[in-house]
């Protein structure tokens, strides 16, 4: 059975540093609903059930497809077409109260290992929550030049449809499209990296539950 964890914030009270307090967690075998308000610290949805979020904040490990997922690179003096796959993880942080989203910790790579994260300057990136599953980056590059990037995420079922990125507005420069697909981390990789990052944010006003 697959099971995906979700780790979620503002569902609940905060837990003031080592404090001590057993966490609220909720089983999803089917598809279902989190109104706002809900208090649950963890949510385990399992058998690729769709479960919509309807207030607090989810944080998710994704990985790339790599078989689906491609990054087409368009441009420079020759005008040629070059087409890399991608591969690598990010986590998408989603406030479903005040509908922003945010890139964190990409670690996703295309070509010769070079960095998708900087390409398109993922965590620069202003996400907005437009639907319970479509998600909307805008932002610019961080090279300077000021070109406008966009993606488009879309949740379907527990996979995550990722598309977009930019076009240079100078001679001779490129235009980076990514297609991809993403999946959640499965258990017990995202367990062990969602602890370790409660680990490194305890003693801070941001609490991990």
């Amino acid at each position: 059975m697959f099971r995906v964890t979700m780790v979620l914030i503002g569902l609940g009270a905060a837990l003031a540093p080592k404090q001590s307090q057993a966490l609220t967690v909720v089983d999803f075998h089917a598809d279902g609903v989190i109104q706002e308000g809900d208090a649950y610290d963890v949510v385990n949805v399992w058998d690729n059930a769709n479960v919509i979020m309807m207030g607090g904040v989810v944080t998710t490990v994704y990985e790339f497809v790599p078989e689906l997922s491609t990054l087409t690179q368009v441009g420079g003096r020759s005008g040629a077409a070059h087409t890399y796959q991608v591969e690598g993880t990010f986590i998408l942080a989603v406030d479903y109260d005040a509908h922003i989203v945010a890139f964190e910790e990409v670690n996703a790579t295309y070509g010769q290992g070079w960095s998708l994260g900087d390409l398109l300057n993922m965590t620069g990136l202003q996400g907005t929550l437009e639907s319970p599953t479509g998600i909307v980056f805008v932002g610019e590059t961080a090279d300077g030049f000021g070109t406008v990037v966009s993606l488009t995420l879309d949740l379907e079922g527990s996979l995550l449809s990722i598309s977009g990125g930019y076009t240079d507005q100078f001679p001779d420069g490129y235009s980076n499209t990514l297609v991809g697909v993403a999946k959640p981390v499965p258990e017990p990789a995202a367990g062990i990296f969602l602890a370790a990052r409660r680990r490194c944010e305890s003693g801070t006003r941001r609490v991990w539950l």
